[in-house]
């Protein structure tokens, strides 16, 4: 049984405070997946911002490397 499976059972009960109980195991999981989400997102930007330095850092060594070249030739 998944998730939505679970949540439709909770959800045909004809006991309020289960399906209040449903509502609010449905909030908790909707804010889950929002963070869960964000944290990815959150990760995906690091990565490329990592990269993007890498590629700066190779740059400047290369710079430096030619110009101390050039200073010592």
């Amino acid at each position: 049984m998944n998730f939505e499976q679970a949540m439709d059972i909770l959800n045909n009960y004809n006991d309020p405070v289960v399906r209040h109980a449903a509502k609010v195991i449905q909030q908790h999981e909707n804010n889950r997946k929002n963070t869960l989400n964000k944290a990815i997102e959150a990760l995906s930007e690091l990565r490329a911002g990592i990269k993007y330095l890498i590629f700066d850092l190779q740059c400047t060594r290369q710079e430096r490397n030619e110009l101390k070249t050039k200073l010592e030739g």
